[in-house]
């Protein structure tokens, strides 16, 4: 059977002759096995060229168990493997990884070496487990020349660790599942050893906190005084772990050092990071300037001015566009998180009207058992309220169905009303004549950050658009509704209430004072 164009396996058979009669051919009855494990394997002794992206790529840590003499898991920080691979690369370093091994002292049957092994490709069994072929470069011994390594894709790992086996010699058939070979290795993603990784700036002092990032919903992001960190979660199991340190600064600008951990590859890239303002953080990346791996780094590019040199490259304002021509660009964000409320840019009390996707209308919801909290109240006038009042000016209350009737006195008979949903203002700017609100809700179904759009209309009406998740679409205006990253309209109407119950100060948000 075909697996690598260096590996081959094969069935051994046994053959039984049945009973001959006179005139009749000879036949045989074959028994083929069906395990995996009575398979034989073949590898080429002169083996061509397979990348080892199949096998191994990047940076790891590793710990490592030996069947004999149970010595226990070594856990040594010299446990490496590093296969580095460089797309074009004229060097063998796409064929090759190094396997290093640290000696634990508690343990005898472990030893500090380091072993080249040459990829031979890999391939996927009958029960789903992936099986790869490798060869020590310098082995004196064919049968201590190749190994077979064993793990399974769909571990569902925790912390991003990988459980691999690893053969003897150079049978695969030893290999049963991920807990039962020679040598069991779990593997966990190491960050690349540079001296990128040290700050030489610092970043404005009031980001340092945790972030929430509107481009990548999935992202945690922590700030501190020189680097930050990235944390996005691929799937329930796994995540990629990225550090940006601070470099050089101009203003702005801020030149970073990028690594991934698990990965071998060292860029720059530009932060244009605006002031903080609210709970909001408002920014654009550059184009990232590959530098390369930390061994391929000449001495003469860790000079005084090499920095300087990066920084002309990766923060002139051409960089910060795909095209120099692009003048339709718009700012990413950072939202703080948990959000510091501040007082909304629009105050008062109003009526207002909803337009877009139906499922994504504000809605009357019912808290608790019964079936509303105006049973015993005869409400002859109910409409639609959005305010914010001083109590708390921080808050927009919604309540679709609100009764306004009074009693003799004046009060109001429905006093007692909560609003459907209580929107914390975290802030707002503006941007190309455009006035940003954010708005945190921690009953949203959907997204508990959403952006809006807001326009005044009049003296006492406004219109705002509100988009799908945290971030607006450039496209997106107050009129939209459902359409340029939208899904609903709200046209808001000034319906002051004169009670000495509630006070709601009418403010109109002015668009070229959206920032105090």
């Amino acid at each position: 059977m075909y697996r690598t164009v260096n590996i081959l396996q094969y069935k051994v058979t046994s053959c039984t002759p049945s009973v001959i009669k006179i005139g009749d051919s000879a036949f045989c009855e074959i028994k083929m096995p069906q395990l995996a494990s009575q398979l034989t394997t073949m590898y080429l002794l002169k083996p061509k060229k397979v990348s080892c992206k199949t096998t191994f790529e990047g940076m790891y840590h590793f710990t490592y168990e030996k069947e004999e003499g149970a010595g226990g898991i070594c856990s040594s920080p010299k446990n490496i493997i590093k296969a580095c691979q460089e797309p074009g690369s004229a060097y063998v370093d796409n064929q090759v990884f190094l396997m290093s091994y640290g000696r634990c002292q508690d343990n005898i049957y472990t030893e500090d070496k380091q072993i080249r092994y040459q990829c031979m490709g890999s391939w996927v069994n009958d029960e789903g487990y992936l099986l790869a072929g490798i060869s020590n470069v310098v082995a004196n011994e064919e049968r201590e020349r190749f190994k077979c390594l064993l793990t399974n894709k769909d571990q569902n790992p925790r912390e991003n660790k990988r459980k691999w086996v690893k053969s003897r010699f150079s049978e695969c058939r030893t290999l049963k599942n991920i807990y039962s070979g020679h040598e069991r290795l779990e593997l966990v993603p190491m960050p690349p050893a540079t001296k990128l990784v040290q700050p030489s700036c610092n970043l404005p002092r009031n980001l340092t906190g945790t972030w929430f990032h509107v481009a990548e919903f999935q992202s945690d992001v922590k700030i501190n005084d020189t680097h930050i960190y990235f944390k996005t979660h691929i799937d329930k199991f796994t995540y990629e772990e990225q550090y940006y340190s601070c470099q050089q600064t101009l203003g702005t600008r801020y030149l970073m050092s990028k690594i991934v951990v698990g990965k071998c590859e060292i860029d720059f890239v530009c932060f244009d990071i605006q002031p903080r303002h609210h709970s909001i953080v408002r920014f654009r990346v550059g184009k990232h300037l590959f530098v390369g791996k930390p061994n391929r780094l000449a001495h003469n590019e860790l000079d005084s001015n090499f920095l300087m040199k990066k920084f002309r490259q990766s923060c002139t304002w051409q960089a910060f566009v795909m095209n120099r021509d692009d003048f339709n660009w718009k700012y990413d964000y950072f939202i703080f998180n948990p959000p510091t409320p501040v007082p909304c840019p629009i105050g008062g009390r109003y009526s207002f009207i909803q337009t877009g996707f139906t499922n994504e209308y504000y809605t009357t919801r019912i808290r608790g058992i019964t079936d509303k909290p105006r049973v015993q109240v005869d409400c002859r006038n109910v409409q639609s309220e959005a305010k914010s009042c001083t109590q708390d000016m921080t808050k927009f209350e919604i309540d679709v169905e609100y009764c306004e009737t009074v009693d003799y006195r004046g009060r109001p008979i429905g006093e007692y009303d909560e609003p459907d949903n209580i929107l914390k203002c975290v802030g707002y700017w503006m941007e190309d004549l455009r006035s940003y609100l954010i708005t945190y809700d921690d009953e949203d179904a959907i997204s508990n950050f959403r952006c809006w759009v807001y326009e005044r209309l009049s003296w006492t009406s406004l219109i705002m658009s509100r988009a799908a998740n945290a971030k607006c679409k450039r496209e997106q205006t107050a009129h939209s509704a459902s359409g340029d990253g939208s899904t609903l309209r709200v046209e808001l109407t000034e319906s002051e209430r004169l009670c000495k119950f509630v006070v709601c100060i009418f403010i109109i948000p002015f668009q070229n004072k959206s920032w105090i």
